[in-house]
């Protein structure tokens, strides 16, 4: 929460004078946090005692990354009303800039590919968490700050 406030009170950078963006940072740390619990709790010892909590903490997880992903869009609707942050937001989005990572990596790979394994889940009968869609949340949570703060900072003139 403190990055994303910090950020969007600069006024001087417009893509991240965002409301949104405390939300959006919060969301997917949380996303990421739950993400971390999930990957290693099945090497803890006598896991199995815990699968009422682990079962609880997945569901958390999906709603987390359901409210991410909604932080994302009121992002990304208030980055295009604002005027002064369309050549950042272009460059967020385009093939030419973040846009492979930030699609890729933090909408698909980070949202997404998670919330997609955490909603199959119950239907699949796993205990576990799927290890490579954790593992993608924590790389979407860090491919989503890269991408923002290259967007923000490119130079303009």
């Amino acid at each position: 929460v403190y990055t994303g406030l910090y950020l969007a009170w600069m006024e001087a950078v417009p893509l991240w004078n965002n409301a949104a963006l405390p939300a959006l940072f919060a969301l997917s740390s949380f996303s990421s946090g739950a993400a971390i619990v999930l990957l290693l709790v099945p090497y803890a010892r006598d896991w199995a005692l815990l699968s009422g909590w682990v079962d609880g903490l997945h569901r958390v997880h999906l709603a987390a990354l359901g409210l991410e992903f909604l932080a994302l869009v009121a992002f990304v609707a208030l980055a295009v009303v604002n005027p002064f942050a369309g050549p950042s937001l272009v460059r967020l989005v385009s093939p030419a800039g973040q846009g492979p990572w930030f699609i890729a990596g933090f909408v698909l790979g980070g949202i997404v590919v998670p919330f997609g394994a955490e909603a199959a889940r119950p239907f699949t009968g796993r205990t576990a968490s799927v290890a490579a869609a954790e593992v993608l949340c924590l790389f979407g949570g860090l491919i989503l700050r890269f991408c923002l703060v290259l967007a923000g900072s490119h130079w303009l003139g």
